[in-house]
């Protein structure tokens, strides 16, 4: 079965289903930031993966939160952050195949605003070597990634506006939702979570035919 991007791996006999999110974008963009403050609240144990030769490295961890079962079902998820330098590339389509979600990390800072284009652009190109496409930039059925924006270090002075950067990001004609906060203090990590994994989780559950309520949110184990 496919879950909008990547094969969705399911366990009938234990009715259990996985998903993987992945948080993209650029260097230094808060990515792991996000991943810490989400792995504290949530009570799980990150796993640190070195990439040979580099201090960077590819952050990775699991959780099956109790609150996301529906009727006999459960849902684990798996998530993961990807260095965004330039030449981690071909790591980046690696860990990127079979996503079913995306957490765009972007900075905030004036300087960073091409980079935040350019890895957005990353981002499209790893995902079509693998036959998929971002939510809301195609008529394609399957492969469809869907993605929040997250506006991070909004607690920082001299920031772009957020109407600033949904121009940047042409949201007047992407339709996509898009979240601001601070990933050093936590600020919206988790409802940018929670509208993720409440989309996918949705529709996990029109494939298996079962009823998913929206108020059932990652943020709440």
């Amino acid at each position: 079965m496919r879950l909008n991007g990547g094969v969705m791996l399911i366990n009938f006999a234990e009715r259990e289903a996985q998903i993987k999110i992945v948080y993209y974008g650029p260097a230094l963009a808060g990515k792991t930031t996000s991943l810490q403050y989400l792995a504290k609240r949530l009570n799980v144990q990150i796993t640190d993966m070195p990439l040979a030769g580099d201090k960077d490295r590819t952050v990775f961890f699991e959780f099956a939160p109790l609150t996301q079962k529906f009727g006999n079902w459960s849902v684990k998820f798996n998530f993961y952050t990807l260095p965004g330098q330039p030449r981690f590339s071909k790591t980046r389509a690696l860990v990127l195949r079979g996503v079913h979600g995306i957490v765009y990390v972007a900075d905030s800072q004036y300087q960073a605003a091409e980079e935040n284009l350019r890895m957005l652009a990353d981002l499209q190109d790893r995902l079509e070597e693998d036959g998929q496409v971002l939510e809301g930039l195609s008529s394609q059925k399957e492969g469809v990634v869907p993605i929040v924006l997250f506006y991070n270090k909004r607690d920082l002075q001299e920031v772009m506006p957020v109407e600033y950067m949904d121009v940047t990001f042409d949201l007047r004609n992407w339709k996509v939702p898009r979240i601001a906060g601070c990933a050093l203090t936590g600020e919206n990590v988790l409802k940018a979570v929670d509208i993720l994994s409440s989309n996918l989780m949705r529709k996990l559950s029109e494939r298996l035919g079962l009823e998913w309520e929206d108020e059932e949110q990652t943020s709440k184990v």
